[in-house]
């Protein structure tokens, strides 16, 4: 029905443009052909016209679907609709005309080149962002890492001093030496100043502070170790110039002493040489100053012994022990409170770890962690341990369990025993009784008031040492001692091939 329809509109043109053509024929108002083609209004003029067959018709083409119709020559310039597509146009303007194939190489040209477009804008905005300058970062953005090793000039200064002092090195101890701050520290011509002495006399105060730094009780620890490593303390102070290192040392003759050594050395920054010098140094732990005193430079101890405010004398008796006769040292006890030197956050810190070690309802684990917070605070501890167990009285089974943690600690912190375990059974020789304990706290407090105010309290070679007084026990170790020296010396003259003693 359709086609139908399209076919009879399409006549139905056709002769209404044919009629138009004739009436303007008869009118007398067309023009030439040729000039009319290329009329100035001439709507269908700009292409080749048709050429026209016998029927007088010619055959004509829509440039819309290409469909293909035969018009009568006097209809070509009038306005057709094309019966398949509806789409009207003018014969003789489109004369010639074709079709154009539908072109999709169109769509892959724009998406090559959309491509090619963002890969060279990524590319620029690349190079931008990394020729930019960087802006600044703020201080809280990330935490800024400081060298505080040995590669450091602090450190490098500190253990060359430290080398030269105790190498006796002259000329590098005044180089890195605050001679003014050293003067002060001892105590050479307070009256003089070192900044305002000139010629002979400043050389003369220079070989002052210089013989005291090889010669001093203060620097015995440059003299008996060598500096191996070290590092600056706190890193705020590699920006001030001014601080202190932990220099950590080792024997120079390990023959004389096989402990290591840590100081704390003190430096400040001389900007008239950009230099750094040593102020001051303190020693954090080192072998006993009186042993290395005598082992290097022949001296004796200066330190003389002092009494225990609260402990009186000690005193001697004879008792069996193991079935044999001994000697023993007692002192008479008494409470004993905490070192004058322990600040009260320590005593108190103290006083609960004691309690957490004769918990004897707290698992083992319990204990061992108490026994080593507690062995951190060394000699502090001491007193208030004795106190404990002059306190506790062994009237029952658990006192004795208590009385035993106690002497385990005392034991594992000092080294020294006296022959006293409360877990032994009555009837064994060994103790384990009300006098036995009474006994051995005695020996404990005698022990005491003898090596409160030393720094060998500490004893770890006494295994076999049981109910052996003091005076006893240093000539034991001294016989050692001079026994393990001949074996040294038998020893070497062997190496060298000499004769054996006899």
């Amino acid at each position: 029905m359709a086609t139908r329809r399209s076919a009879r509109n399409s006549r139905r043109s056709i002769a209404a443009a044919s009629t138009r053509a004739e009436e303007a024929a008869s009118s007398g108002s067309s023009r030439p052909r040729s000039r009319r083609r290329g009329g100035a209004g001439d709507e269908g003029a700009g292409g080749p016209r048709p050429s026209v067959g016998r029927d007088g018709k010619a055959a004509i083409s829509c440039p819309n679907c290409a469909a293909r119709y035969r018009l009568a020559e006097e209809n070509l310039e009038s306005k057709v609709t094309c019966t398949q597509c509806h789409r009207a146009f003018f014969p003789l303007a489109s004369a010639g005309a074709r079709r154009k194939p539908v072109d999709n190489s169109k769509p892959i040209i724009y998406g090559i080149v959309g491509v090619f477009a963002i890969i060279i804008v990524g590319v620029l905005i690349n190079y931008m962002s990394k020729s930019a300058p960087e802006t600044p970062k703020k201080k809280s953005d990330a935490p800024v890492v400081v060298d505080t090793g040995g590669n450091t000039p602090e450190v490098r200064a500190v253990r060359s001093w430290a080398q030269a002092v105790g190498d006796k090195d002259t000329l590098n101890t005044e180089l890195y030496s605050d001679l003014a701050a050293l003067q002060k520290l001892f105590a050479i011509e307070p009256k003089v100043k070192f900044e305002q002495t000139f010629g002979d006399k400043k050389k003369e105060l220079t070989k002052q502070i210089l013989d005291a730094l090889f010669t001093a009780d203060q620097t015995l620890v440059f003299r008996a170790y060598k500096p191996s490593y070290g590092s600056i303390v706190d890193p705020a102070m590699v920006a001030k110039k001014t601080g202190r290192v932990k220099l950590s040392l080792y024997p120079r003759d390990s023959s004389v002493h096989s402990e290591s050594a840590e100081v704390e050395v003190s430096y400040g920054f001389d900007p008239r040489d950009n230099r750094f010098r040593i102020d001051g140094w303190n020693v954090v732990t080192m072998a006993r100053a009186d042993f290395l005193a005598e082992k290097l430079d022949n001296k004796t101890s200066k330190k003389k012994h002092q009494k225990h405010k609260l402990i009186g004398a000690t005193t001697k008796r004879a008792t069996t022990f193991a079935g044999k006769k001994i000697e023993v040292e007692e002192a008479e006890l008494v409470p004993l409170p905490h070192l004058d030197s322990t600040s009260p956050e320590d005593r108190k810190e103290i006083d609960s770890l004691i309690d957490k070690l004769v918990d004897i309802h707290a698992s083992g684990m319990h204990f061992n962690r108490a026994a080593r917070a507690l062995e951190k605070y060394g000699k502090a501890a001491i007193p208030r341990v004795l106190n404990k167990m002059y306190e506790t009285k062994m009237g029952s089974q658990d006192d004795v369990l208590v009385v035993n943690r106690l002497c385990r600690f005392l034991r594992t912190l000092s080294g020294w025993r006296f022959g006293f375990s409360p877990q032994d059974h009555k009837g064994s020789d060994l103790g384990g009784s009300e006098k036995e304990r009474i006994s051995a706290l005695k020996q404990w407090y005698a022990w005491w008031a003898r090596y409160h105010d030393r720094d060998d309290w500490q004893n770890f070679d006494s295994e076999d040492e049981v109910e052996m007084t003091s005076d006893q026990i240093e000539k034991k170790h001294a016989a050692e001692r001079e026994a393990r020296k001949k074996a040294r010396e038998e020893k070497r003259r062997k190496a060298r091939g000499g004769s054996t003693s006899k």
